[in-house]
């Protein structure tokens, strides 16, 4: 098993900045996920502490958005490059093995 995924390895150092890109964004769809029931909290107080206003709620409910619509992108963003990575290196082995094929 460890000698199959050596031979892998040039493979994998050949789309490292794919993985970095991708483990980056997933850190930051991470910190973002994390921010919604902050913003929820915060909602939630005010509601309890002060008279119901309609602009504040309307200042939590487009920070949600602009929030889920940043995770939407990071999130495709860290899916495209990881499983896009290992999709350039599907397709590099099967162009080898192709080649290899030819040669014989």
């Amino acid at each position: 098993m460890l000698k199959k995924a050596r031979s892998l390895w040039p493979y994998i150092v050949r789309y490292k900045w794919f993985y970095f890109g991708g483990i980056f964004a997933l850190w930051i769809v991470d910190g973002l996920q994390l921010a919604i029931p902050k913003i929820i909290q915060h909602a939630v107080d005010f509601l309890a502490s002060a008279p119901q206003s309609h602009d504040k709620l309307w200042y939590y409910t487009k920070w949600i958005l602009i929030v889920s619509l940043g995770v939407a992108v990071t999130r495709f963003f860290w899916r495209y490059c990881i499983m896009g990575a290992a999709r350039r290196i599907e397709r590099d082995l099967r162009n080898s093995l192709y080649e290899h094929f030819l040669k014989l």
